[in-house]
Parts: structure tokens; C-alpha cells; sequence
């Protein structure tokens, strides 16, 4: 520890790291891990020192390393970052130029959005005047589906605080999040709100993509 002291202001700023010092008992023993540990420290910390250079992959680092600390001790979701969606035999044979570009936060819309430069005109069933926003909700029709109020808050009070998450590629298996000893979600509970981009219909044929309906529209 006394050899990388030096270095502690600039490991501990906005990083996640985790220094197991050699257990003293194994020193004497440079076959066991921790006494072979222990006799290639010098050479360790050179390369320990050497990997802290601070260029653009390394700060990346850095801020992922700083996210996830956060997100553990305030006991918040962690988010998701771009190589999680990406096969993970893949992101190993990266390199740290291809790497880099996935180290940002995967960014989750929190409503739905539209970019009428994508569209030609208004949908063939659509009655009303046009540019409007699809999911645009006519004063006279049911506000909500879980009040009868026309104004509510709704949607932020009913979902739990710690979203599910999926796993696999396929998204097929669902992994509840939460606190220890606190209940994570209650029976018919709604666990989250459905959002993303509007484009005309046939734009996108991934797996990512489902066709909006409006029952005002009949379609």
C-alpha cells in the first residue's frame, strides 16, 4: 500500500476500486496465490500505475465505474450501458477503439416521441388534423384507465421504484429488482410504461417494433 500511496488521489477519484492487500500468513510461500502475489507486487504496481493513464478510454472507465458505485450505496437501479446488448463473446474480441463507443449509457426515453420529418402525410385512418401527435388523447375520451379524474399523476405514482430488467438476447426472461427485505412488486401491479419513437407504419421489421392501435381510429 505504501508504494501506490502516491497514486491514491488520483485511483480514488470517481472510481470503483478494490485493493486486497496479501494476507500476511502466505507471504513466506510463493507458491500459494497470495505469497506469489506478494513477491510480484513490484512488478504489479507498475502495471497498475501504467493502466491509470488518464486517456478517453480509461475516463470512460471511470464514469461507468463512478454510475454503478452510486447507483449501489443510494440504493438505485443500475443503469444500462450501450455493450450490454451486445453479444458478449463479441465485446471481448473488441478493441478499445470499437469498445468505446459502447461505454456509454444505454439512453431510455421517458415518453413517447414523434418526428414528423419521417412522415409523408397523416395515416390513411387518421381523422383529425395533422401534424398531431398519435398517442394524443381527444378531451371528450377516457383520460385515464385507472381514475376517472381528466388530470392525474398516475403513471409516476403507480410504478415501483425498481424497474424489472431482462436477460438473455431474447428478452424472454424477466429479473425483479429490489432492496432486501423490501417487497418487490405486489400481485397485478403494473411494473412499467411502454414508450418509445412513432414511425409510419412498415418503417422498422426488427423484433424491436410493434404496431400502435387506436381504438378511436378502429384500428
Amino acid at each position: 500500500m505504501r508504494s501506490i500511496k502516491n497514486s491514491s488521489p488520483v485511483i480514488c477519484q470517481d472510481f470503483a476500486v478494490c485493493l486486497i492487500p496479501p494476507n500476511r500468513g502466505d507471504r513466506s510461500d510463493p507458491y500459494s496465490p497470495r505469497g506469489a502475489q506478494y513477491h510480484d507486487s513490484g512488478l504489479n504496481i507498475a502495471l497498475f500505475r501504467k493502466s491509470l493513464r488518464m486517456d478517453e478510454f480509461n475516463l470512460s472507465i471511470r464514469r461507468m465505474a463512478n454510475i454503478f458505485q452510486c447507483a449501489i450505496l443510494e440504493q438505485r437501479d443500475v443503469p444500462e450501458f450501450l455493450w450490454e446488448s451486445e453479444d458478449a463473446q463479441t465485446v471481448e474480441r473488441l478493441s478499445r477503439t470499437q469498445l468505446l463507443p459502447l461505454m456509454e449509457r444505454f439512453q431510455v426515453i421517458t415518453t413517447n416521441v414523434c418526428d414528423f420529418d419521417k412522415w409523408e402525410g397523416a395515416p390513411d385512418v387518421w381523422p383529425w388534423e395533422w401534424p398531431q401527435h398519435p398517442n394524443y388523447i381527444l378531451p371528450g375520451e377516457t383520460q385515464c384507465d385507472l381514475c376517472g379524474e381528466k388530470a392525474c399523476n398516475c403513471i409516476t405514482n403507480i410504478l415501483p421504484r425498481h424497474l424489472p430488467r431482462t436477460d438473455v438476447e431474447d428478452g424472454r426472461i424477466l429479473r425483479a429488482v429490489a432492496v432486501e427485505g423490501v417487497l418487490a412488486y405486489r400481485k397485478d401491479q403494473v411494473l412499467g410504461e411502454l414508450t418509445g419513437e412513432f414511425v409510419p407504419l412498415g418503417s422498422n421489421h426488427d423484433c424491436w417494433s410493434i404496431d400502435f392501435l387506436r381504438p378511436s381510429t378502429g384500428q
